[in-house]
């Protein structure tokens, strides 16, 4: 297992509010490069908590959709405690 940096550790709570989403997208919502997502996702994946396929698109770095996966959950609720993803319906 290797050490979560603090922004993997960002990107997995993002993961778990959207489940899915691009290098670029998580890039531009935690405000840094695409190279400081693509090293938080390659520690993510490297641990089992992601899911990664590569995007062909037109990007100046290798994009890819990530997707967070039951072991990263798992994770995040060890560590956050559980968290309630429905809506209260008043």
């Amino acid at each position: 297992m290797m050490f979560l940096s603090s922004n993997a550790l960002r990107l997995l709570r993002l993961l778990r509010r959207w489940s899915v989403g691009s290098i670029g997208k998580f890039a531009e919502e935690m405000q840094l490069d695409p190279e400081s997502v693509l090293k938080a996702a390659y520690i993510l994946e490297q641990n089992g908590y992601i899911l990664t396929v590569d995007i062909a698109d037109d990007c100046p770095y290798p994009n890819k959709m990530l997707e967070i996966n039951a072991l990263g959950l798992s994770f995040l609720e060890g560590l956050d405690g559980r968290v309630d993803n429905t809506q209260d319906k008043t």
